[in-house]
């Protein structure tokens, strides 16, 4: 429908327009033209395309460590991270956090009631978190990520107490 004239007449007397034409893709020009052309230039262009931009920024997000084990949906009582990396991915917490030293806490959009505290852990990482409680993360060895790029905005409401963790 996009290559026949808009004044063509296509079906009881009315015309390709009048059908809803469709205009030819990136205005008929080739892939590495016209508005496709733009939005597609690569990173290391002089004027690189909102795609580039949008993969180098992805490239710097955080993936944090593998889960060795995943909480989701609601979960009441204590929880404690031992050992190897615990995410709470889409999941309802009621009830003290406790990372011990060398394990670590990846929390993506879910909800904490209670207190986090977390001393000497690997990497404890909140993005796009909901905590109603105090959050005490000190001495992490590797990362503590709390914002920064691909980290959606965490809602923390409570006392912080971040001490001697790298960034």
């Amino acid at each position: 429908m996009s290559a026949v004239p808009g004044d063509t007449v296509i079906a009881d007397g009315r015309t390709a327009d009048q059908l809803g034409r469709l205009t030819p893709w990136n205005a008929g020009k080739k892939p590495t033209g016209g508005e496709f052309g733009k939005l597609s230039a690569p990173i290391t262009d002089a004027k690189p395309g909102k795609i580039a931009y949008a993969l180098d920024l992805r490239a710097q997000v955080p993936t944090g460590p593998a889960c060795t084990n995943t909480v989701t949906g609601s979960h009441t009582g204590p929880l404690v991270v031992a050992t190897g990396t615990t995410c709470l991915t889409a999941a309802r917490q009621t009830g003290p956090v406790v990372v011990r030293a060398g394990a670590s806490l990846v929390v993506r959009g879910s909800e904490l009631t209670g207190p986090v505290q977390a001393v000497g852990a690997g990497t404890v990482q909140f993005c796009g978190a909901v905590l109603n409680g105090p959050l005490s993360v000190l001495n992490t060895r590797d990362h503590l990520t709390l914002t920064g790029p691909g980290c959606t905005p965490n809602s923390l409401s409570g006392p912080l107490q971040l001490v001697g963790n790298p960034s």
